[in-house]
């Protein structure tokens, strides 16, 4: 069953005359019976005319010169496009020009995988012309037509087909890999922000290990400085992440420039600071004791010793998460104590001595050395005075 306001625009165009059909990834994500994020339409009406028939709606026409026309319906924004064919991309990202035409066939053939490639009409008959349902079915990852002309049109389309491939659970069919492997190097006409948000979907996904395996040269060129000589075990270790983008990530550049790396992404900040004091963190060494990562927490933070412990608890294959969840629980700074500077100084602590004690408070609860409230921890620090 369609949704509401994708039939709608179905219909209108229908009863003026026009075909139309939704296309792409929401086709694509109907037949794997998964909720489509967005809903496309492609249609052999040209742009002036879909503004024509929507006039009466809030029109975003920023696409207009590549066919595009937004609809706002509903509060939904759904993009309407005149079949196209697009012209020479010299910047490997975007074409330079579209030509228009009235053959749903000639706008398929330029799109990026078969898997992409299918338009549904109102009824949910499937146009097929790329076997793209086939490829569904067997999970195979295929470009329409020749794929280095598809990669070298759209570096960007390396990347999008890692994450399909991952997020689906796919094989990437052997000429469509061994050409975006082949061109790699494409991708350094890509902005970083636009690699690091395909790559951030990619590693939140189960099947990323795999893809990442046979695909070194993508990113031996997304991160130069990258050590890939232990490919497979780092590939294991991703495995061993669980669908944490942010601990795969630091798998994948711990042995790099990290820093050079995460700038280049234009990683944000929080992360960024994550991921360099965890390299910073494993230049210690890291008891798996309770007591001993509560401290730590004291002089970091709950989130990174979490994340440390993560990331060893993968690479060591002891598990650092039982202490460091029970360290969590406990208290990591003097605020939480159940004492106040003023009720140390009146005990006769000088200023200058009243830090010092409360630290020395905190180590002995983390140490179970006396319990954390205000009369154990008085009786404790009068006997160490």
């Amino acid at each position: 069953m369609l949704p509401k306001n994708a039939e709608y625009i179905l219909n209108k165009l229908n009863e003026n005359g026009f075909q139309a059909y939704l296309v792409g990834g929401c086709v694509r994500d109907k037949l794997l019976n998964k909720v489509p994020e967005d809903y496309d339409i492609t249609t052999n009406a040209l742009p002036q005319k879909i503004a024509e028939v929507f006039s009466e709606f809030h029109l975003n026409l920023k696409g207009l010169k590549h066919g595009t026309v937004g609809v706002i319906i509903n509060g939904e924004m759904i993009e309407i496009t005149t079949y196209r064919i697009d012209g020479d991309y010299l910047d490997s990202r975007r074409p330079e020009n579209v030509t228009f035409t009235p053959n749903l066939k000639e706008d398929l053939a330029r799109r990026d995988f078969t898997i992409n490639a299918m338009a549904m009409d109102k009824n949910e008959n499937i146009i097929d012309v790329f076997n793209g349902k086939s490829d569904l079915k067997n999970k195979i990852i295929r470009t329409v037509g020749d794929p280095e002309k598809r990669f070298n049109e759209d570096a960007l389309r390396i990347m999008r087909c890692l994450r399909f491939a991952s997020k689906e659970g796919f094989v990437i069919q052997e000429n469509t890999l061994n050409s975006l492997n082949q061109l790699a190097p494409n991708l350094k006409h890509i902005a970083y922000e636009r690699i690091y948000t395909e790559l951030k979907k990619m590693l939140s996904e189960a099947n990323a290990h795999n893809i990442i395996r046979k695909t070194k040269p993508v990113f031996e060129n997304v991160f130069p400085t990258l050590n890939t000589e232990k490919w497979d075990i780092i590939c294991k270790h991703i495995k061993e992440c669980e669908c944490s983008w942010l601990l795969c990530l630091a798998v994948l550049l711990i042995n790099s420039d990290t820093k050079k790396e995460l700038d280049r992404l234009k990683v944000e900040t929080k992360t960024k600071c994550l991921v360099l004091n965890l390299k910073e963190l494993l230049n210690k060494k890291i008891l798996n004791d309770k007591a001993f990562l509560q401290k730590m927490m004291c002089e970091h933070s709950k989130e990174q010793i979490l994340f440390l412990c993560s990331y060893l608890t993968v690479i060591t294959k002891e598990d650092y998460n039982k202490n460091a969840i029970l360290a969590s629980k406990g208290i990591t700074s003097v605020n939480e104590l159940d004492i106040q500077g003023q009720t140390l100084k009146n005990l006769g602590f000088k200023s200058y001595k009243i830090k010092e004690a409360l630290n020395v408070l905190l180590n002995a609860v983390i140490e179970n050395k006396v319990k954390n409230q205000e009369t154990d921890l008085i009786e404790y620090i009068k006997k160490q005075a």
